[in-house]
């Protein structure tokens, strides 16, 4: 099942578990409830405070197959943006943007990737090849982050 239909809620199955999730913000997957397929049974059911993938993983080691298949399906779904250029990434950007965008990218090194944040005051993200955020702010901010980086002595 996919989000389009059902509100951005998703289902996973995997080694006798069911997974229900949805994408929060990008590149962060929200776990709602985990069911055992075999008897029908809910075994975790969170409210508002839902852990996203990374924190059900460290919670609930043993389920780890089943995480590994909601990552796997959020990939299919979505594709890897490491796949894509930064230029088609960034190809609604402002003329003036775009260039200081991509070279902050390309700085930063393979996979490293900027986002625009949806809510101000932040103006983007600067996401490593693990997809976690390593830096927020204006792009002077990731800008200065990616000298820092890549200038600092080995």
């Amino acid at each position: 099942m996919t989000g389009a239909e059902n509100g951005g809620i998703r289902l996973t199955e995997a080694d006798g578990i069911r997974v229900t999730w949805r994408i929060d913000r990008p590149h962060r997957i929200v776990i709602m409830a985990v069911h055992n397929m075999i008897d029908n049974t809910p075994m975790y059911s969170f409210g508002a405070d839902c852990p996203d993938l990374v924190q059900a993983r460290e919670r609930m080691p043993k389920l780890a197959k089943a995480w590994d298949a909601v990552r796997h399906q959020f990939w299919m779904q979505w594709g890897s943006p490491h796949w894509v250029s930064s230029a088609v990434r960034h190809a609604d950007e402002l003329p003036s943007i775009k260039p200081w965008v991509c070279a902050i990218e390309e700085r930063a090194g393979d996979g490293y990737r900027v986002e625009r944040e949806p809510d101000p005051p932040y103006g983007g993200n600067l996401f490593d090849p693990a997809g976690t955020v390593v830096c927020s702010g204006s792009l002077d901010r990731l800008e200065l982050w990616v000298l820092r980086r890549t200038t600092r002595p080995q």
